[in-house]
């Protein structure tokens, strides 16, 4: 019994010892924010990675997200108590908007094998800027086709504009409803002069009230998808 509680006491003592004598990575603030910064702008900041734990910290590797350009550590070893630097470059060109980039350390953590750090910024543009982006508008997000008999087709037409200076490039229009049938009149739409989305309902085998969701894809950068819910009560 007392060689049990013996080992017993061994095996915590030594969990508690592996446990302790570890690497720890630490990042006081692991999330900076720029808040507004214009477009076109290279945003860095450098983050301080500290070793709080009482073995060396090993960095193996850091791996960015798809749009971030990361500048390697100063130190790729830290003793315990150490710092190094990590800078995070990320360029605001063509962006809009909230924008959130990591970049995820790999290291002999056992706690934290891939840390990450953020960086985020709300990019603006200038008001001349602005003006040139394609812009999207549709006069409602909901259409009532209103009630129809059964068997029969019922048409409208959809003005789409383009509020902006460069020309809205249309990707793509689908539904998600078989007896829905699309068909635009360009899908490249140019400053003051409207294109149109027919919408055709073909009633044939279906009854009762009805609802279908039409999607718009263009290059519009704020609004890369635009919803149009259609109705119609299909009546016999």
């Amino acid at each position: 019994m007392k060689k049990i509680l013996f080992l017993v006491i061994l095996t915590l003592t030594l969990q508690t010892y592996g446990q302790k004598v570890a690497p720890k990575i630490f990042v006081k603030d692991n999330i900076y924010d720029f808040k507004e910064v214009p477009q076109n702008k290279v945003l860095k900041h450098s983050f301080v990675i500290e070793n709080k734990g009482s073995a060396p910290l090993e960095i193996k590797e850091v791996k960015p997200s798809c749009e971030c350009t990361v500048l390697d550590p100063i130190k790729m070893k830290l003793e315990p108590g150490d710092t190094t630097v990590l800078t995070v470059k990320f360029d605001t060109k063509n962006k809009i908007g909230y924008q959130r980039q990591h970049a995820y350390i790999l290291s002999n953590d056992p706690e934290a094998p891939v840390y990450r750090v953020s960086i985020v910024a709300n990019v603006q543009l200038s008001k001349e800027a602005e003006e040139q982006l394609p812009t999207i508008r549709i006069p409602y997000t909901t259409l009532d086709l209103g009630e129809v008999k059964q068997g029969e087709t019922v048409s409208s037409r959809i003005e789409i504009r383009n509020y902006g200076k460069k020309t809205l490039v249309i990707k793509k229009v689908k539904s998600g409803c078989d007896f829905i049938k699309l068909k635009l009149s360009n899908n490249k739409i140019i400053y003051g002069k409207p294109e149109f989305l027919n919408v055709s309902v073909n009633t044939k085998n279906i009854s009762g009230k009805q609802s279908c969701t039409v999607i718009i894809k263009s290059n519009d950068p704020r609004t890369r998808v635009a919803i149009l819910t259609l109705f119609v009560n299909v009546v016999e």
